[in-house]
């Protein structure tokens, strides 16, 4: 793979983004992944299966400093599984126009959400 490296400093860094809050790691990884691959599809993939280690490794920094809820961490957990069935069902059904525009709103929303 001729982009290696590219593809390898953009994992250290939507790793380090992803420790540090906690979140960011596809936000950086689904660009860098759409320009190498040329393929918005299998940059998708790839960064789900991307994400679930950073996420793990994540949890155990996170769970030293704070008390978990498991009642709130099953239910959010349900609705995130089913949430995730149908976005993905959704994927192959909006264009790569409509995606990009939704997001957009979503990157938005959460900047002004963190800066209130």
């Amino acid at each position: 793979m001729k982009n290696k490296n590219t593809i390898l400093f953009g994992g250290l860094f939507a790793g380090i983004v992803n420790g540090l809050l906690g979140t960011g790691g596809g936000i950086i990884a689904i660009p860098l992944l759409t320009f190498v691959l040329k393929n918005r599809q299998r940059a998708h993939s790839t960064v789900m299966a991307f994400v679930l280690p950073l996420s793990i490794c994540s949890l155990f920094f996170y769970f030293s400093r704070a008390s978990a809820n498991w009642q709130n961490i099953f239910y959010i957990s349900i609705g995130g599984i089913f949430g995730a069935i149908t976005g993905a069902l959704l994927l192959n059904k909006l264009s790569g126009k409509t995606l990009k525009i939704i997001f957009a709103i979503l990157i938005i929303a959460s900047g002004i959400g963190i800066l209130l």
